[in-house]
């Protein structure tokens, strides 16, 4: 009785661990990957403050 009752907490704490790795996994990717400008640009609008947005060079590199 005893290892059933082992493999079921296992099974369950496995389970849990997946779902938390992929939603997880899902949050990082929607918070990390940056926004196009024209979605922006689209995000201010009726706003009271609009987007500026420029580019710097830094290192050989254009920089929003």
């Amino acid at each position: 009785m005893k290892k059933n009752w082992i493999r079921k907490v296992i099974k369950i704490i496995g389970w849990t661990l997946l779902v938390l790795i992929i939603v997880l996994s899902y949050l990082l990717y929607r918070f990390t990957s940056p926004n196009t400008d024209d979605d922006i640009i689209e995000n201010f609008e009726g706003e009271t403050y609009q987007a500026n947005i420029s580019y710097e060079n830094f290192k050989d590199y254009k920089v929003r």
